[in-house]
């Protein structure tokens, strides 16, 4: 039997089209991007997981008597990278 057109979309595989980069300031405007052809459910799934990294640096990093610094610009890169991850999974999904 043939599949109609929503049983086609249901089993369509979204992927990540490589658009979204992370940007760290204007003389450098591209430090990484996302690939093309990452599956979407694995680009949030790695976007969760950096957010719980990111999470846990801005906790740490409040808590810290001295040094808190270096923690968070670890958690400001890595939000970026989240970001991107999203940003690319939401195009993906647009077709």
């Amino acid at each position: 039997m043939p599949l109609n057109s929503e049983q086609k979309a249901m089993d369509k595989e979204f992927i990540t089209p490589g658009l979204a980069k992370v940007r760290v300031s204007e003389s450098i405007p591209e430090l990484m991007r996302v690939l093309p052809g990452i599956p979407v459910s694995l680009a949030l799934e790695q976007a969760s997981n950096i957010q719980d990294c990111v999470r846990h640096l801005t906790l740490e990093s409040a808590l810290a008597e001295q040094g808190g610094g270096n923690l968070m610009w670890a958690a400001h890169y890595l939000s970026g990278m989240a970001k991107a991850l999203l940003d690319d999974a939401a195009q993906g999904l647009q077709g």
